[in-house]
């Protein structure tokens, strides 16, 4: 028995992150496992560590599981198998987490890779933003007017939904399209003065608004398809749905910049973020919880108040809508600007050099 257990053990280390390496860098399952055992390599001592304690935590609370409630009669053995059905999702995700961490520090350790790297992006981004927050902030509010107005007519006819649903109904409808529609404009014209503040140029209101709707309608179908097939990701499986948002994350700033196709700019999205899918997931997933903590508390708020209250709750859900739209569309667009500095060797100068 031994003689299969420590061989077992040895190829569960060496392919440890044979799964984070396929998912990131979309190597099929033979180079996967050839190139976990490279990552590996020298650090399969602390690997094996790693992975007995996690083993040896579950197989303890499974033993203390069936002990306690495993041996009762009738419900006792149900919530047992319940809570034996628990332990094993929960460690399953603990595994998948500790693999992709330990990938990560692999890759750092011997490539480079560094987290660093991430807080690079979001100190350029946040300088970026709050730099120019006067001319983004000025366009936010003229991008965002007509679906401010909406809003407020949502809010007061609400009341009346029992009276007239068909109203009420035709509202949303044509705020949900006046907002993606403005979401849109919004991103391309804040790109375009991303990469002209990369370059050192001063950022125009004027021509922001005026790149912005010379290229609405390939980013309105670049951004419209990357969010289809990133919500059919999350459908499927959430994991799915964070690969492809990862995946397609500069495509909106590859519209505006390179002025390509919908179905082209996905594929160029994927292209520049090879290699490189760590670090957009982790800007990613930071954009994503803290714009849902500051939602939340906004919807807290909102779900308490009432008449004048409720108004200044809509104007302030509407303001961290604007905020996180703005800084999504800066650090997308000074990730494309890294993406193509390290993979092509381009400069900002050729970068901005297409709207001159």
């Amino acid at each position: 028995m031994m003689l299969l257990v420590i061989p077992g053990a040895i190829a569960m280390v060496m392919l440890w992150v044979a799964v984070p390496v396929a998912v990131t860098e979309r190597c099929g399952p033979v180079k996967s496992l050839g190139r976990s055992r490279q990552l590996t390599k020298g650090n399969r001592w602390r690997i094996f560590g790693i992975i007995l304690v996690v083993i040896l935590i579950q197989f303890g609370l499974s033993i203390v599981n069936e002990l306690i409630l495993g041996a009762a009669a009738g419900g006792g053995s149900l919530v047992a198998s319940a809570i034996g059905l628990l332990i094993g999702i929960f460690f399953a995700l603990l595994f998948a987490v500790i693999s992709a961490v330990g990938y990560h520090d692999l890759r750092a350790a011997k490539e480079g890779a560094d987290i660093e790297q991430i807080a690079a992006v979001f100190g350029r981004g946040f300088s970026i933003l709050f730099g120019n927050i006067v001319s983004f902030g000025l366009l936010a509010l003229i991008v965002y007017a007509p679906y401010i107005v909406l809003s407020i007519v949502e809010a007061r006819t609400e009341q009346t939904v029992e009276q007239a649903p068909e109203l009420t109904l035709l509202v949303v409808v044509v705020a949900l399209v006046a907002y993606l529609l403005l979401y849109f404009l919004l991103n391309a014209a804040v790109v375009f003065g991303t990469v002209q503040d990369l370059r050192g140029a001063r950022v125009s209101l004027g021509a922001c608004l005026r790149r912005g709707l010379a290229t609405i309608f390939p980013v309105l179908g670049a951004g419209l398809l990357a969010g289809i097939v990133t919500v059919l990701g999350f459908v499927a499986f959430v994991i799915p749905g964070f690969i492809v948002m990862v995946m397609v994350w500069v495509a909106i700033p590859v519209a505006v910049i390179e002025r390509r196709g919908p179905i082209e700019c996905l594929s160029r999205s994927i292209d520049l973020t090879k290699g490189n899918r760590w670090r957009v997931f982790g800007i990613v997933l930071l954009i994503v919880i803290v714009n849902s903590i500051a939602s939340g508390v906004v919807e807290g708020f909102a779900a308490a108040a009432s008449g004048q209250k409720a108004m200044v709750v809509i104007a302030i859900s509407t303001l961290v809508d604007i905020f996180f739209a703005l800084l999504f569309a800066v650090l997308s667009a000074v990730e494309y600007h890294d993406l193509r500095a390290a993979n092509e060797g381009t400069d900002s100068e050729q970068l901005a050099a297409v709207f001159d």
